[in-house]
């Protein structure tokens, strides 16, 4: 059986789909763009709109193949956008972050 350049492209085509889905199967879709599944939600915090924009953070826990990580949903929304950035951190990361909006609010 002689395979032509195009079924290679729709084969791999297939096994990234594949996977694509499978990981949304197993982690949820939120889960599979952090990496991992989300074990649990602390807390979502507004951000102050701006007319047509706004957006919000969520903090969550994740695990990622055994180890426990922090988890940052930022959404930026406005009229006609929505877009998710997840941004995952280590427990010491998280508490740089934490200690930089400590100082950050005792000086504004």
């Amino acid at each position: 059986m002689n395979f032509q350049p195009e079924q290679f492209f729709w084969v791999f085509f297939a096994l990234v789909v594949g996977y694509m889905f499978y990981q949304v199967a197993t982690k949820g879709f939120k889960g599979a763009i952090f990496g991992g599944q989300i074990e649990k939600t602390y807390g979502t915090i507004e951000q102050e709109a701006t007319g047509i924009t706004g957006g919000r953070l969520k903090v969550h826990r994740l695990n990622i193949k055994g180890t426990r990580k922090i988890g940052i949903e930022v959404v930026f929304t406005s009229w006609l956008s929505w877009q998710m950035l997840p941004v995952k951190l280590s427990k010491e990361n998280a508490r740089r972050l934490i200690e930089a909006l400590t100082a950050a609010v005792a000086d504004a």
